[in-house]
C-alpha cells in the first residue's frame, strides 16, 4: 500500500513536472507571436503594402492570445501552479510585471528608439579658404570678383547652395575677394580682410506667413 502510494505520487509528480515543462516552453513563442502581431498591426515600422495583412496580423494575436488564456486555465485545473494561479513572482501578492515576456528581450527595448528630429535646423555649405584660393589659381574664380553661393556652385566648389555658405578659416587666402555669405569664422573673416577682400555676412531669409493664406 506503501509503495503504490509513493508510486503514485512519483508518477503524478512526473505529470506535473511535464506540463509545467510545457506550459512554459509554449508561452515563450507565444509571447513573442502576440508582440511582433501587434508591432504588424499597429504599423510600428511603417504602413503595410496591403491592407488585409493587418487584419491577418490582428486575428494572429487574438489567436496567440486565446491559446496562452488556454494554457493558463490547463495549469490551474491540473494544478500546475501556485499561490494566485500562476507561476514565478505573480504567484506572489504585490508584484506586478508590465511588459514581462517570458525572459526573452521585451519588446519595447527591440523597437528601435528615434530622437528629435529639429525641422527648423539650417543646412549650410562649408568652405575653406584654401578651396577659394586653389579656384583662383586655377582660373575658376576671378581675383576682386563678388563670391556668392551661386558663383560657387557654378565654378564647383560646392554642389548645391543648400540654405548658404560659411566660410571657414582652414588654409591661406591671397585673392582680394568680395564675399557674401550666411556666417564666417574670426580667422576667416580677418584672413580675408588681410588680403584686401571684405565679407558680407547675409541676413537669413525671412519664413513666410502662411497663416493669412489657409485663414
Amino acid at each position: 500500500m506503501v509503495a503504490a502510494k509513493r508510486d503514485a505520487d512519483i508518477a503524478n509528480k512526473a505529470k506535473t513536472d511535464f506540463i509545467a515543462n510545457m506550459s512554459h516552453e509554449l508561452r515563450t513563442p507565444l509571447n513573442s507571436i502576440v508582440g511582433f502581431a501587434q508591432i504588424i498591426a499597429d504599423e510600428n515600422f511603417g504602413p503595410i503594402g496591403t491592407p488585409a495583412y493587418k487584419d491577418y496580423a490582428g486575428n494572429i494575436r487574438e489567436a496567440a492570445q486565446l491559446l496562452a488564456a488556454l494554457i493558463t486555465d490547463m495549469d490551474q485545473v491540473l494544478g500546475t501552479t501556485a499561490g494566485k494561479g500562476t507561476k514565478g513572482q505573480k504567484a506572489r501578492s504585490g508584484v506586478a510585471i508590465k511588459g514581462f515576456e517570458g525572459g526573452q528581450m521585451p519588446i519595447h527595448r527591440r523597437v528601435p528608439k528615434r530622437g528629435f528630429n529639429n525641422v527648423f535646423a539650417k543646412s549650410y555649405q562649408i568652405v575653406n579658404l584654401a578651396q577659394l584660393q586653389a579656384a583662383v589659381e586655377a582660373g575658376r574664380i576671378k581675383d576682386g570678383e563678388t563670391v556668392t553661393a551661386k558663383s560657387l556652385a557654378e565654378a564647383g566648389l560646392i554642389r548645391r547652395t543648400k540654405d548658404g555658405i560659411r566660410v571657414l578659416g582652414r588654409g591661406e587666402i591671397k585673392a582680394k575677394l568680395q564675399i557674401e555669405a550666411a556666417g564666417a569664422s574670426k580667422s576667416a573673416i580677418a584672413a580675408i580682410e588681410k588680403a584686401g577682400g571684405t565679407i558680407t555676412v547675409l541676413a537669413p531669409a525671412p519664413v513666410a506667413d502662411t497663416s493669412s493664406e489657409s485663414a
